[in-house]
């Protein structure tokens, strides 16, 4: 998205966009960024500090959260030629262009103490084949290649939760995971205290197959909507005809003209629904 590295109708300009960045760096403190930090003679008296004037501009979680997810793209999205350095670094690429080229193309990364803006381009403005990902992050990893590791604190606002990943899967919404769910529907996710998902309705209540059911002369064929995180057991006075796990697509099984029970539990559940067919 290069509007989230300046690409307006205007533009902004390198200095700006690293005074940006630095906030979520500086747990939400905006400072405007200047190039002199201090001057000292020739025998290293300090005559000039700059002191910078911070203002507080975001809440530290918020900075975080966005932290956690621009070290992402220095790990394994487009600026990923950052993962070599072996340090915690966040980054944001960014490539304004049309089809016969491009006219800008960014990367602006943070540590916890340092910020660094790299934009490549033509001073007229003609196309380039120049990308975010590729010479600006280049030379953003040669600056930082000194660099000691630092790692970002976070703040306690900010929480680890395991949400439940079926809801992802089915609805794209988050809900936080029951106590119930099962390991492998869990995934542990950053969240800010003050936004909390709300809990998931997987593993909550017992669960109840879906199914329709055609009779026939021979018997009756069941056609069961199997989901591949429940159990369904099938018994006839007692005995298990057929057990169906693992499966996340439509099942048709033929049955006797008796009644039969189907028992739907989740995984690694002792517990229950009973349903008649």
């Amino acid at each position: 998205m290069t509007l989230a590295l300046g690409g307006m109708t205007y533009g902004t300009d390198l200095k700006s966009l690293c005074g940006a960045y630095s906030t979520f760096a500086n747990s939400g403190r905006y400072a405007q960024a200047k190039f002199i930090s201090h001057i000292t003679t020739k025998d290293g008296r300090v005559i000039y500090e700059h002191i910078p004037d911070e203002k507080q501009v975001l809440r530290a979680d918020t900075c975080y959260l966005m932290t956690d997810m621009l070290k992402f793209t220095a790990q394994e999205g487009t600026a990923k030629k950052l993962a070599s350095l072996g340090i915690e670094v966040a980054s944001k690429t960014g490539t304004a262009g049309k089809s016969e080229g491009n006219f800008d193309a960014w990367n602006i990364a943070y540590t916890p103490s340092k910020t660094v803006g790299v934009w490549a381009g033509k001073m007229d403005n003609s196309f380039t084949k120049i990308a975010g990902g590729n010479e600006p992050t280049l030379a953003v990893k040669n600056i930082l290649a000194q660099e000691k590791n630092e790692p970002f604190e976070k703040p306690n606002e900010v929480v680890y939760r395991d949400i439940n990943t079926l809801d992802l899967e089915e609805d794209h919404t988050v809900r936080l995971a029951s106590p119930d769910t099962p390991d492998r529907f869990k995934k542990q996710c950053l969240f800010s205290i003050f936004n909390i998902p709300k809990p998931s309705n997987h593993f909550t209540t017992l669960p109840r197959a879906d199914y329709s059911v055609i009779n026939s002369s021979e018997g009756k064929v069941l056609k069961l909507n199997a989901k591949k995180y429940l159990v369904y057991d099938i018994y006839l006075d007692g005995k298990l005809l057929e057990r169906i796990c693992e499966q996340d697509t439509p099942v048709e099984i033929t049955l006797p003209k008796q009644k039969c029970k189907i028992n739907t539990h989740y995984i690694n559940s002792k517990h229950f629904s009973e349903q008649f067919v």
